[in-house]
């Protein structure tokens, strides 16, 4: 049959996607609570995917086109099958990594993050292989002589293992956010929510528990480099005891760190918390109780000459200024209204925060606010 890019491009394209959407499809019903954050993280996963797989799908194929036209000199490696050939094999190939994925799903419930990135090596190895062994074995009667054979069997093994290089990351959403070990990090970002941009109208679909201001979003563990260790439990759904949240104080929790859909003494009104312990908080070396106490204590209270913006236009350097200046803070915004405050946070050995510190440069790029003049909603009309 004649071949063409239709089945590949789907094949790769509904690969990205499983693999992007479905590293913790519970963490959805967190996307309202959590803003921007894991939607960016989900969509970064799957540009990465996309990348890896349109390149496996289209660029390798081309490349390996491309080597054996520019050989045709050489008969020995000369092959008798067309772009749009390879790139069907290549495509088609790739049905093999799809129970491979649910595979690395499944396990991941029951294997410590520590031991994620072998675990994902070997379940990946085998498509791999397979997909290796499908392509050669439709290729090698289409090559001249056993020195054709050779060579494209080196540059398809090459191609292959830089994939499973590549993949075997993005089997376990390992792209951008990483798992290590507990204290591997080099400082914290406090994240804290203007409670009326997060409850106005088409943003959320109900705040009971909406407070005045801004809010604690939480606490997350960075790397300098750019990534940021994720859910460091074997337990990948870890959530606070009854007797924790008692201690530290359900009222103190609920006033600087409220879940503004659920009040106190209602179904889902600790998770918020769990979910930023789980995600966030297993990866600082601190206990669940420690790394609520932490992060209470890192809250920065709203400057007065912000308070007094409520409901109004503010400068956005007026606005900055007054949480620390240009190099300690990131404004998020959405369109035009503020939405969030991050600052940046030193840590010493045992993983509890220290002093403000100036925030790396790939913190500072989160800021979107670009007006002179933001808007800090009002909670009447929010």
């Amino acid at each position: 049959p004649k071949p063409d890019f239709f089945g590949p491009f789907w094949i790769a394209t509904l690969l990205a996607f499983f693999v992007a959407l479905t590293p913790d499809l519970t963490s959805f019903k967190y996307w309202n609570v959590r803003g921007a954050e894991d939607f960016q993280n989900y969509m970064y996963q799957l540009l990465w995917a996309m990348t890896i797989l349109y390149t496996f799908t289209f660029g390798v194929p081309c490349l390996l086109g491309r080597c054996t036209t520019s050989q045709r000199q050489e008969q020995s490696f000369e092959l008798q099958a067309s772009t749009a050939d390879l790139v069907c094999l290549y495509g088609y190939s790739l049905v093999w990594f799809f129970p491979a994925v649910v595979l690395c799903r499944v396990l991941a419930y029951f294997v410590s993050p520590n031991n994620l990135f072998l675990l994902a090596m070997i379940i990946v190895a085998v498509p791999s292989g397979i997909s290796g062994i499908f392509i050669y074995q439709h290729v090698k009667e289409r090559l001249y002589e056993q020195t054709g054979r050779q060579r494209f069997l080196v540059a398809m093994i090459f191609c292959h293992f830089v994939f499973f290089s590549h993949f075997q990351h993005s089997c376990f959403g390992l792209g951008r956010a990483g798992t290590v070990s507990l204290e591997e990090f080099d400082f914290y970002v406090l994240a804290m929510t203007y409670q009326p941009d997060f409850c106005s109208y088409g943003k959320s679909y109900y705040c009971s528990n909406k407070k005045e201001g801004f809010t604690i979003h939480g606490l997350w563990p960075e790397w300098y480099n750019g990534t940021w260790p994720s859910t460091c439990s074997k337990n990948r759904h870890a959530t606070l005891e009854k007797q924790v949240l008692q201690t530290v104080g359900e009222a103190r929790l609920d006033r600087y760190w409220p879940n503004a859909k659920v009040g106190l003494g209602n179904h889902g009104d600790t998770d918020l918390w769990d979910h930023e312990w789980s995600k966030h908080g297993t990866c600082s070396g601190l206990s669940s109780r420690g790394y609520l106490e932490a992060t209470l204590g890192s809250f920065v209270s709203t400057p007065t000459n912000v308070q007094q913006h409520f409901g109004r236009n503010i400068g956005r350097e007026t606005l900055l200024s007054a949480f620390g200046g240009n190099d300690e803070v990131v404004a998020i915004c959405d369109s035009y209204f503020v939405s969030e405050i991050r600052v940046c946070l030193g840590r010493n050995a045992a993983g509890i925060p220290t002093r403000r510190i100036k925030c790396p440069s790939f913190v500072l790029d989160q800021g979107n606010c670009y007006r002179d003049d933001v808007t800090l909603r009002s909670s009447q009309t929010s």
